[in-house]
């Protein structure tokens, strides 16, 4: 009689393909976040002459990246579902928080280790406005990803019984927008108005330098306030760098800090809304003490 063939048992193999695939979802959400907010700004700051450009990113993407792994690989460990839902939820409002931080607290820490004389130049206190504005993101980021939990355990399920690559990469792509969409949430909200001053200075300082690959004409550089770097104006050299110096108490008023190898400025960036929307205009540039 011919013999019987052995069942053959997959649980102990699906079981370690899961682990790995949760483990990957976890760096891959890490770093989506990572590079959508920080990569995404260092690239800005780098174009506008901004000092340590990538100061946030390499503070950000080790922490995130590593607490994303952790929960995701211990989230694919839990037995329940909505135990697995809170630890998303609960990793998504850290997430936020740190990145809330990261632009004030985080950047006055690197500033003191590794560039002083900055250090010694700016104040990015967390106040009452900004820190209504990480609230709201905390909430929103922690939303987004007790979704990302829901679909968390599908997707693992999916993807470790597909045996196409094809599938695994696509549940990842689809994995991968809840945390692409918070990072782009968190960068409008809360980066791009400490970002946008920096930029309106360096159009200042390239237009002073004559670089501006499109010159403004006579009534748009009196609508900008080009003038306002004129009192600054036997400082301006290459290379320069500019950093956040300071805000007020509702963000409606930014100071820039411009470097000019050793020739210190400040120039203020106002928020002026006469015209019905609020449009970033530059005011006066004043000389540091060296």
């Amino acid at each position: 009689m011919p013999k019987k063939k052995k069942a053959v048992d997959n649980t102990l193999e699906l079981k370690k393909r899961k682990e790995r695939l949760a483990i990957w979802s976890g760096v891959i959400a890490g770093l989506v976040f990572s590079i959508t907010l920080w990569g995404n700004e260092a690239l800005s700051l780098m174009s506008a002459h901004a000092a340590d450009p990538f100061a946030r990113l390499a503070m950000g993407i080790l922490p995130v990246t590593a607490l994303c792994t952790f929960v995701a690989w211990y989230a694919n460990r839990l037995a329940r579902a909505g135990l697995s839902i809170l630890l998303w939820l609960g990793a998504g409002g850290l997430i936020a928080l740190f990145a809330g931080h990261l632009p004030f607290e985080g950047l006055t820490l690197f500033y003191s280790l590794f560039d002083p004389q900055i250090a010694a130049k700016v104040s990015l206190p967390f106040n009452a406005a900004i820190s209504t504005r990480v609230l709201s993101l905390v909430v929103i980021v922690a939303l987004l990803a007790g979704v990302s939990g829901i679909l968390f355990r599908r997707m693992l399920e999916n993807a470790s019984s597909n045996t196409r690559r094809s599938g695994a990469v696509l549940t990842m792509l689809v994995w991968s927008i809840f945390f692409f969409g918070s990072a782009w949430i968190i960068h409008q909200t809360l980066q791009m108005p400490f970002l946008r001053p920096v930029e309106v200075v360096n159009s200042l300082v390239q237009a002073k330098l004559g670089n501006d690959a499109t010159p403004l004409s006579a009534d748009q550089a009196a609508a900008a306030n080009m003038a306002a770097i004129d009192p600054v104006a036997g400082l301006v050299s290459e290379p320069y760098r500019l950093a956040l110096m300071g805000y007020d108490d509702l963000v409606n008023q930014t100071s820039v800090l411009a470097d000019f190898s050793g020739g210190w400025a400040q120039c203020s960036v106002l928020v002026d809304r006469s015209s019905g929307s609020a449009v970033l205009k530059a005011g006066a540039c004043v000389r540091l003490a060296q």
